[in-house]
């Protein structure tokens, strides 16, 4: 997944008006809560090529955190 791509799904994930950027802070945003976090595992675990630990999203701070996670996998 390409970066653009990545911030286009997680403009609809965080349901915000503006796109985000990839240092962005997660707790910042304020569906990124726990539906949020696993609507992301979700969509993460579709488009990657390897399974996504749940922990790993855990410790991401940054939406460059989570990017990182999408585009190693």
């Amino acid at each position: 997944m390409d970066e653009k791509t990545f911030l286009e799904k997680m403009t609809d994930l965080l349901d915000v008006e503006e796109e985000p950027k990839l240092d962005d802070e997660l707790a910042n945003f304020e569906n990124w809560d726990s539906l949020g976090y696993i609507t992301f595992l979700s969509m993460a675990n579709k488009v990657s090529k390897e399974r996504i630990a749940p922990v790993t999203v855990q410790d991401a701070k940054t939406l460059n955190d989570l990017f990182a996670l999408v585009k190693k996998g």
